[in-house]
């Protein structure tokens, strides 16, 4: 038998490289609803919009700035997507949109207005989520994962390339059902980069060092075979639900 590990953990400082709430839809989104939600959800008129078919479909898609972030929404017929990146400006080399106390209440306002908005029932939510966490080297990060991963027996230095990824479901509150806690960690190695255009074309030119950084993947959600849509007192507080098992993983690493 495995002896157990000590519990060292302490939530690394996260930034969020990105952001995700997600509606399943009951009934198939209008091919004209994607302005009016927009301007429901975001209440900024769009600095870009797009529509286009994807097959027999007609998908939406819209973007504004918000200082150091870029909000986009995308209507699909069966479901309907709120992302929050990075804006493209001054070259990062872990670009973020801040902490979690800078990015998701802000974030949060937007996504509850969005299933606030939408029409003809909602079958699923989900929460998705980018961290990553500065690290000087490759073993300081696996060091990392072996603390937040005490299921998993890492060799921070003998390792190479790991990726690790597992759902575990948790019964929800609100709701009869579990909900779905996919997480996915791993160590990766970037560098900034800009283009530079010459008389030999666009070039990519290394920018600074390299930087090491404890990556983490969320993607929580409630039950695919949901066969009844929720009512709509009950989508902001299983959104909550959903981000508060997402915050769960991320301050205390993958539980068992």
């Amino acid at each position: 038998m495995t002896p157990e590990k000590p519990d060292q953990r302490v939530a690394p400082q996260w930034l969020f490289g990105q952001l995700r709430a997600t509606a399943f839809l009951e009934t198939p989104a209008a091919e004209t609803a994607g302005p009016a939600l927009w301007e429901e959800t975001v209440h900024i008129p769009a600095l870009s919009e797009l529509r286009q078919r994807v097959g027999l479909a007609i998908v939406y898609q819209a973007e504004a700035t918000f200082g150091s972030s870029q909000l986009a929404l995308r209507v699909e017929p069966s479901r309907v997507d709120l992302i929050c990146n990075p804006s493209i400006g001054e070259p990062a080399v872990l670009p973020s949109i801040g902490t979690e106390e800078e990015a998701l209440p802000v974030f949060l306002e937007h996504a509850s207005r969005l299933l606030a908005s939408i029409k003809g029932g909602v079958l699923r939510v989900a929460f998705g989520a980018v961290l990553v966490f500065p690290v000087g080297t490759k073993e300081e990060g696996y060091h990392l994962l072996d603390v937040l991963l005490p299921a998993v027996t890492i060799d921070p230095v003998g390792s190479q390339d790991l990726f690790y990824r597992i759902n575990r479901p948790r019964p929800l509150e609100l709701i009869t059902g579990n909900a779905n806690r996919l997480s996915e960690w791993s160590v990766v190695q970037v560098q900034g980069d800009f283009l530079s255009v010459g008389p030999s074309g666009v070039l990519t030119v290394p920018l600074g060092p390299s930087q090491f950084a404890l990556r983490l993947m969320l993607d929580i959600s409630t039950a695919v075979d949901n066969a009844a849509a929720f009512t709509d007192n009950a989508l902001k507080p299983l959104l909550d639900e959903v981000v508060g098992m997402g915050r769960d993983i991320w301050i205390r690493g993958d539980m068992p």
